[in-house]
């Protein structure tokens, strides 16, 4: 009897050391897991909502570390433990933080790039709204300059708006007229012209008129009627002025307006560019190709083809007429 109460006063001992143990590692697990949770808040707070939480141990982990500090080593391995996770924690929080800088300055270089397209935007956008406030009704028609008994007489269809503000004619960039007149050499002494230099063409022998006085940002702008009472006005000029060796006509549509005049009929379907049989006023009519941009149909170098014939012709007149002097 008294065997089985030592025995039984034994077990009752060694299962009260046991669980005195148990609730001792117990309260050390949860005090270091309570240390752990707060390390984990302190974390979040320092990252400033910008870095992520750590990654979550693995529960191997958990156990090895609780092992590490049941075993009398609990105090180094903590302040071990912290150092490194400042560490992590101020690698991650400088990641995020050139990570933040990074993303400003590309949404800073589309900010700006935005803004320079909006720029280039709004000011073609201006220019264009500037040229379209424009009223061609508004605008006046440029001069002609025309000298007595010319050589030859160039006819236009009518101003551009371009033109009508500088007061000059084919003063357009995009037209080619001038350069090609200048490389005809249908000037005297290799002379060389701008639009500026209109007035100066009847120092050369020559004139340059309009079929309509009436600008326009188009010749489709312009109606019937008035190219039709333009080529009766131009008919009485050369009449007036009687050009030597003729007209040169800048674009196929104002001969038909002109052939229309004469004729009544349409251009027939057998038009060639150059000389034409049919006279306007007594004189000869050369029709090349217009110099306007929009005249893309045709090469330059047909275009330009077509001013030395009539240059050449011109020329020729020219020697004839000093000779004979």
């Amino acid at each position: 009897m008294n065997d089985i109460e030592t025995r039984d006063t034994g077990t009752k001992n060694d299962n009260s050391s046991e669980f005195n143990l148990s609730v001792k590692s117990h309260k050390r697990k949860r005090s270091f897991d309570d240390e752990n949770l707060e390390l984990e808040e302190s974390r979040e707070e320092t990252s400033g909502g910008i870095l992520k939480k750590a990654k979550t141990q693995s529960f191997s982990e958990s156990l090895e570390r609780f092992r590490f500090a049941h075993a009398g080593s609990n105090n180094e391995y903590r302040k071990t433990d912290v150092v490194k996770n400042s560490d992590t924690d101020n690698g991650l929080l400088k990641s995020a933080v050139e990570t933040i800088t990074l993303e400003n300055g590309l949404r800073n270089r589309r900010v700006n790039v935005t803004k320079k397209s909006t720029l280039k935007a709004s000011v073609k956008k201006s220019t264009l709204k500037k040229k379209n406030e424009v009223d061609p009704a508004l605008l006046q028609g440029v001069p002609d300059y025309i000298c007595e008994n010319p050589y030859a007489i160039i006819v236009g269809l009518n101003p551009g708006i371009t033109s009508s503000l500088k007061g000059h004619a084919f003063a357009s960039p995009s037209n080619r007229f001038w350069k090609m007149l200048n490389k005809s050499k249908l000037l005297e002494g290799n002379a060389e012209f701008t639009y500026l230099n209109d007035k100066d063409l009847p120092a050369h022998g020559l004139g340059i008129t309009n079929l309509c006085a009436r600008p326009s940002s188009s010749g489709a702008d312009l109606r019937k009627e008035e190219m039709q009472d333009g080529a009766r006005i131009l008919y009485e000029k050369v009449k007036r002025y009687r050009p030597q060796v003729g007209l040169f006509i800048s674009g196929k549509g104002i001969w038909e307006e002109m052939y229309k005049m004469l004729t009544g009929k349409k251009l027939p379907k057998t038009f060639v560019f150059g000389w034409q049989p049919e006279k306007f006023g007594d004189a000869n009519v050369f029709v090349g190709i217009s110099s306007s941009g929009r005249a893309a149909g045709y090469s330059d170098e047909k275009k330009q083809n077509l001013w030395n014939l009539f240059a050449e012709e011109v020329n020729r007149h020219r020697e004839i007429v000093k000779h004979a002097v």
